[in-house]
Formats: C-alpha cells, structure tokens, sequence
C-alpha cells in the first residue's frame, strides 16, 4: 500500500496510473477502500485526462455514496474528456446509483456534440440499468432514424443486456427485420 501511495502522484504519467488504477484493485478492507476513494475522487479532477481516467477506473472498485456527485458533477460536463466521462458513467451504472440513467439518457441525447464512443458507452451502459425509464429511452433510439444505425444497433443490444424476455421480445423481434445489417446483427 505504501509504494503505491508513494507514486500516485509520480512524474511519470503511466506510473501515475498504474498506482491508481492498483489502489482500487487493491483496497482490501474498509479503511483502505476510503483511503482510496479519497486519492482518486481527487485524482479524477487531474487536467491530465490519462490520469483522471486512471482514477476513474480505480472508483470502479471502491466507489460508493460519498464518491457519487464527484462523478456525477464531472461526467455531466461536456468539457471534461469523452473517455473519462464514459468511464464515470460506467462507474455510476456499476455501483448502482441513481443518477446513472438520466445521465446516460442525457449523454445519448447530445448525440450530436458528443463523442461516438461515449454516446455508444452510455448505451451500453443502459442495458445494465434497471426501470422503466431507460428501458422506453432504448426502444425511443432504436426507432428513431435522427440516430445512426451504429448508435440504433448499440441501443438493440442491450435490450440483451436487460435480461427480461418480456421487455425486449417485440423490439428484437422487429429489429431481426430492420433492414440494417449493424441492426439485424445486434437483435
């Protein structure tokens, strides 16, 4: 623990990372778990947007309550860099918050001033949130042209991930007929 505490804050970039990312991996019990959240909820605010998503990817594995509006502030802002806001968002789906889905909603809504990767990202992420709400969002993508057919596959594939035959039968089933070939495949 010592070493790596010793090199969060390394000149060197990839040490920086690989120490943050660890100190997530690594945080074995109650107290180190918030040592670390505490390192890399400040880390994830870096101007360095390698070592802000290292410190994201760390939160993965000891996020909890107190870590959520750090998160939530900094994946909301269209200035902060596509991956690290993937990243949050993610991290925000993983730990169950409840600001995960109008978050990811709102990061497919700006669809046209956003990255692919995080559009596709905040997709995916989706198929892992529970309610109705997202479910109604992913049908309302899928049928709307405005989208790509890339972005339209993404939203059919994680009505896979939703795991409920009843939510997503109707849509799969009319996405095996979509006359996109990205679409067909993803159903």
């Amino acid at each position: 623990w010592k070493p790596l505490m010793a090199r969060k804050d390394d000149r060197q970039v990839f040490v920086r990372e690989a120490a943050l990312i660890t100190l997530g991996r690594v945080a074995s019990d109650d107290a180190l778990r918030a040592e670390a959240r505490q390192v890399l909820v400040e880390a994830i605010k870096d101007p360095n947007h390698l070592v802000a998503r290292a410190a994201a990817l760390g939160l993965f594995y000891v996020a909890d309550e107190t870590s959520i509006l750090p998160m939530a502030k900094l994946a909301e802002d269209p200035k902060t860099s596509s991956d690290l806001r993937a990243f949050l968002a993610i991290t925000l789906t993983a730990i169950g918050s409840d600001m995960a889905a109008p978050l990811l909603m709102k990061m497919v809504s700006s669809e046209k001033s956003a990255d692919f990767e995080l559009v596709s990202a905040a997709l995916m992420a989706l198929g892992y949130t529970p309610g109705p709400e997202p479910l109604r969002f992913l049908t309302e993508v899928y049928g709307n042209k405005k989208y790509r057919a890339e972005l339209r596959a993404m939203a059919i594939e994680s009505f896979g991930r939703r795991g409920s035959v009843a939510d997503a039968q109707k849509v799969l089933l009319d996405a095996l007929d979509d006359r996109e070939t990205d679409i067909r495949r993803s159903a």
